[in-house]
C-alpha cells in the first residue's frame, strides 16, 4: 500500500466524532471509521432479504479469480441510498450501497484491477473503502423550522452546515462502518455465461401534467363544477423530466451492459382496470409474452413513443403483477437476475384485493426481482386534489357490480398506512346540482401535508428491501436525474458495507424516514472521490433511511 493511501486513510481514521449546537459546529467532521461497533456485523438477521442472494463471488484471497478482470481507473463513488440490515425491524444498522465509477464508463466490479490489485470484499474493498465527513440526519418532510423548540426530542433547527440551506429539524450522527460487513450485491458477471433482464416500468398518468382522472374530474363540486382540465397547481412533473430521466438510464444501460448477456424491456402503466400495462418493446401484436430485446440502444428511442398521459388512475401492484406474468416469470428466464426499476408519481390509487402489497412481494421474492423504486412526490395544491373513488371502492367496472368488495372501512388511524389517515370520504356528484356529501363510513385515504405531499412510502421502501433493490424518494422532477443516471451502474458494480448511524439508536426517536446529509470520500486507488448529500431552496440530494415500520 502506497504511503500517500497509508495517509489519507490515517488522516480520516482519526478525524474526532463532534457533538454540540449543530450551528457551532459546522466545521468539525465526524468520523465515521470506528471499528468497535462489531455486535451486528455476524449477526444473520442482518442478511436477511437485503442484497445478499446473489453474493456468491466474495473471495479471500486473489487467486480465486482467474483470469482477472480489467485495469480500471475509479474516476468517482456513486453513493445510494441505506438499506436497513433488518428488513423486519429497521434500526441504526443500515447497509450503505455503493458503486466506484471509472474512466472507461463502466464502473469498477469484482474482479478488476486498481492500482495493481484485485478488487474484492476483504481486504480491498472494506471499512477503509469509504468515509464520511459532517453526517447528519434530518426530518424527511420539507417543512422548514425557526426554532429548536420547533422539533422533535434531539433534534435542532439548523441549516445542516450549508450556508443558503433551509433551516430543519437536524442532529449530527456518527457513522461506524461495521468490520467484515463489506459484499458485491449483484452478480458482476465474471462468469461468461450470466444473463441478466432488465425491465423499466414508468407511470404514464395525467396527475403529471396536473389533470384528474376522468372518472373524477367529469363528477361535480359544490359550486357546480367539474374539473377536467390541466391545473398546473396539481401537476407532479408537467416538464416531462421523468421521461428525460429515464432514457438518460436507458443510455447507460446501452454503455455499461453487454448485448450478450442483457435483455431489456420498457413498460408503461395507467389505469384502473385489470392489466393496465403496455409493454414499449418488441411490441409486435402477435407476441403475448416476452418483450425483450437485447438490443439495449433501442429502448432509449421507444420512451418517446409513449402515449399522452392517460386520464386515469394508476395502479401499480397490478403493472407489477403483468410484467412478472408476460417478462420475469416465463420458465426460460429462470436462471437469470432480474431488475425491476420503477417509476411512480404517488401511491397505488385502486383497491384490488388481488394485487395487494403482500401477494406484490410475494411474486416479487419468488422470481428473484430486485425492485428499485423511484418514487416523486413533487409539491401541489392540495386543495385541488379530489378523492378518488377507485381508492376504497375498486376500479371502475369493479363499482358497478354489486358484487364487488371494496376495501373495509376503517375505526382509527392505526390500521391505516404511514401516508394515509381514517376519515369519511369526499363523495362528488353526477349532476351540476347533487354537489358534495360525506361517506356514512371512514376509510384509510390519502393525507396530503401543506405542502401537497404524501412523504415516503413505507410499503415502497419494505419492497424494495425484501427484493435487494433499493427506494428513491425526491420531492423535486429534477432531483430525480442524478438517481437515474447512476442506477445503471448497481447492476454489476454494487458494493455496500453495514454502518451504524448512532443517532438513529436512540430509544425516544420515533419511528419515521429521516434524511442523511454528508460528505461520502470514495477510498480505492488513487483520486479524489466524493459525493455530497445537501439540500438547498432548490434541490435536495439527500436520501432518506428508515427508522422502523413506519406507521401512524
Amino acid at each position: 500500500m502506497s504511503k500517500r493511501w497509508l495517509s489519507i486513510l490515517a488522516i480520516l481514521l482519526l478525524t474526532a466524532a463532534c457533538g454540540g449546537d449543530d450551528e457551532t459546529s459546522n466545521n468539525n467532521d465526524n468520523n465515521v471509521n470506528n471499528t468497535n461497533n462489531v455486535n451486528n456485523s455476524n449477526n444473520s438477521n442482518n442478511v436477511n432479504n437485503v442484497n445478499n442472494v446473489n453474493n456468491v463471488n466474495n473471495v479471500n484471497n486473489t487467486n480465486n479469480i482467474e483470469p482477472p478482470g480489467v485495469e480500471r481507473r475509479p474516476n468517482g463513488i456513486l453513493v445510494f441510498p441505506p438499506v436497513p440490515l433488518s428488513c423486519d425491524d429497521p434500526g441504526a444498522d443500515q447497509r450503505i450501497p455503493f458503486v466506484f465509477g471509472s474512466t472507461d464508463v463502466v464502473p469498477v466490479v469484482e474482479g478488476d484491477v486498481v492500482s495493481g490489485r484485485v478488487v474484492y470484499p476483504g481486504p480491498v474493498i472494506n471499512t477503509g473503502s469509504i468515509a464520511v465527513r459532517r453526517p447528519r440526519v434530518s426530518v424527511a418532510g420539507e417543512t422548514t423550522c425557526s426554532t429548536d423548540a420547533e422539533c422533535d426530542y434531539g433534534f435542532k433547527c439548523a441549516a445542516g452546515g450549508l450556508p443558503g440551506a433551509p433551516r430543519q429539524c437536524t442532529q449530527q450522527t456518527g457513522v461506524e462502518l461495521l468490520p467484515g460487513s463489506a459484499q458485491t450485491d449483484f452478480d458482476p458477471g465474471l462468469d461468461e455465461e450470466k444473463k441478466q433482464l432488465v425491465t423499466v416500468l414508468i407511470e404514464n398518468t395525467t396527475s403529471l401534467v396536473g389533470r384528474l382522472p376522468t372518472a373524477s374530474g367529469s363528477l361535480f363540486d359544490d359550486n357546480g363544477e367539474r374539473d377536467l382540465f390541466t391545473n398546473e397547481d396539481r401537476a407532479s412533473d408537467p416538464r416531462f423530466v421523468y421521461k428525460e430521466s429515464i432514457k438518460q438510464f436507458m443510455v447507460g444501460l446501452a454503455s455499461v451492459a453487454k448485448p450478450t448477456n442483457t435483455a431489456v424491456s420498457v413498460w408503461w402503466y395507467g389505469g384502473d382496470v385489470p392489466a393496465q400495462a403496455r409493454p414499449i418493446t418488441n411490441d409486435d401484436p402477435g407476441v403475448l409474452n416476452d418483450r425483450y430485446t437485447n438490443d439495449l440502444s433501442l429502448a432509449d428511442s421507444k420512451i418517446d413513443e409513449m402515449p399522452d398521459p392517460v386520464p386515469r388512475p394508476a395502479n401499480l401492484y397490478q403493472a407489477i403483477g403483468k410484467v412478472i406474468e408476460s417478462d420475469f416469470g416465463l420458465d426460460k428466464y429462470d436462471d437469470h437476475e432480474k431488475f425491476l426499476f420503477i417509476f411512480t408519481d404517488g401511491v397505488n390509487e385502486v383497491y384490488d384485493e388481488q394485487y395487494t402489497y403482500a401477494s406484490t412481494l410475494q411474486a416479487l421474492q419468488d422470481e428473484n426481482i430486485h425492485t428499485f423504486i423511484v418514487h416523486l412526490d413533487s409539491a401541489i395544491d392540495p386543495s385541488l386534489v379530489r378523492d378518488l373513488s377507485t381508492y376504497y371502492a375498486g376500479n371502475t367496472m369493479c363499482q358497478d357490480d354489486v358484487n364487488c368488495m371494496g376495501a373495509q372501512p376503517c375505526g382509527d388511524d392505526s390500521t391505516c398506512q404511514n401516508y394515509e389517515s381514517c376519515r369519511p370520504v369526499t363523495v362528488y356528484g353526477e349532476t351540476d346540482q347533487d354537489g358534495t356529501s360525506q361517506s356514512s363510513l371512514s376509510y384509510c385515504m390519502p393525507r396530503y401535508d401543506a405542502t401537497g405531499r404524501l412523504g415516503p412510502v413505507d410499503r415502497y421502501a419494505d419492497l424494495a428491501c425484501r427484493t435487494g433493490g433499493n427506494y428513491m424518494y425526491v420531492t423535486r422532477p429534477d432531483d430525480m436525474r442524478d438517481w437515474w443516471r447512476a442506477l445503471p451502474t448497481t447492476i454489476d458494480g454494487q458494493f455496500s458495507i453495514g454502518a451504524n448511524f448512532s443517532v438513529l439508536d436512540d430509544p425516544d426517536i420515533d419511528p419515521g424516514f429521516f434524511r442523511w446529509s454528508g460528505v461520502v470520500l470514495g477510498l480505492l486507488g488513487f483520486g479524489d472521490l466524493s459525493q455530497d448529500f445537501t439540500a438547498d431552496d432548490v434541490s435536495d440530494s439527500r436520501p432518506v433511511i428508515r427508522l422502523g415500520r413506519v406507521r401512524n
